[in-house]
């Protein structure tokens, strides 16, 4: 299937065709993906995150769809730049967008809920992510001339807190992913214009965070997640367009070196596999969508696969 953008979930991807034509794939039985499906609409940019999916039409317009509990297109006249999906805890789904610098905010109070109205929340930012702090709310991070910025929320729905920059780790930062540590609190990655990858983390939530840590990389573009251990994994696409993917086997863990999953592609996107371990989401050079995954991080990983309707004798 042919892709320009790729957003991915635990239990879905959809993509954006070479004429932005939205299509989607879920698994079906026993964890096996199904047919592709046209949405019958389509977007400039996409994102993912648990049952919502977020997208900026052609328009720049904002709009989400609930697939659980399942709900038609929420369409609002909020343009945008950029757009981040995230999931409070019981699963109900929020949208951070930035038009011009500024970083505006909307959510459910429950699954099933109406929208709350558009919050703004500042800046100048750019390149935001967003993940959820352990026994609070979310946390949305941003870039400020280089330097890394976020705010947060001390319980789920509660007022956010002003920005508070965790600086650079001495390279401009170019991207930023962020994610959550099973008995800590957050750990944000940030790319930097030298293709180095860094991470900064905290022991617990809203405790002091440690320095910026090198992880290497020679990077282009990059993914993070949990590993179904709790440790932390990211996983790149390297200046010669090839696949490479580092782990914790633990919370805390030390990070394994760096695996070279070959490949030769134009962005990948990496969650927890279905029945433990990693499955990786790519966009090749020939504009195909492929996958590739793990029992465990440090086991041999499948090799790259088209991403289509699976059959359980093909998985035999």
């Amino acid at each position: 299937m042919q892709a320009r953008q790729l957003a991915v979930s635990g239990e879905s991807v959809y993509i954006l065709g070479p004429e932005d034509q939205l299509r989607w794939i879920a698994r079906v039985e026993e964890g096996l993906w199904g047919s592709w499906q046209d949405a019958g609409i389509r977007g400039r940019a996409i994102v993912h995150a648990g049952p919502v999916i977020g997208r900026l039409d052609p328009e720049g317009r904002v709009s989400a769809l609930q697939r659980v509990p399942p709900l038609p297109w929420q369409v609002w006249e909020q343009r945008a730049d950029e757009l981040v999906a995230a999931n409070l805890a019981d699963g109900a789904p929020a949208l951070f967008a930035v038009q011009a610098g500024e970083l505006r905010y909307t959510w459910k109070h429950s699954p099933s809920s109406p929208w709350a109205e558009w919050e703004t929340l500042g800046g100048p930012i750019s390149g935001v992510a967003s993940t959820l702090i352990p026994g609070g709310g979310l946390a949305a991070f941003g870039i400020t001339e280089g330097e890394v910025r976020h705010r947060w929320q001390d319980r789920p729905s509660g007022a956010w807190r002003e920005w508070t920059t965790l600086g650079s780790p001495g390279a401009s930062v170019e991207a930023l992913r962020a994610t959550s540590i099973e008995g800590g609190g957050m750990a944000v990655f940030g790319l930097g214009e030298n293709g180095v990858l860094y991470q900064r983390w905290q022991d617990k939530p809203f405790r002091p965070w440690h320095e910026w840590e090198e992880l290497g990389g020679e990077a282009v573009c990059f993914d993070a997640t949990r590993t179904p251990a709790g440790g932390l994994a990211v996983i790149t696409v390297g200046l010669d367009r090839e696949v490479r993917c580092r782990f914790q086997s633990r919370p805390f863990g030390e990070w394994s070196g760096w695996l070279n999953l070959r490949g030769e592609v134009r962005s990948v996107a990496v969650r927890q596999g279905y029945v433990g371990g990693l499955e990786a989401f790519v966009v090749g050079l020939n504009g195909e969508v492929y996958h590739n995954w793990c029992g465990r991080p440090a086991e041999p990983w499948t090799g790259w696969r088209l991403l289509d309707r699976e059959a359980p004798l093909a998985v035999v």
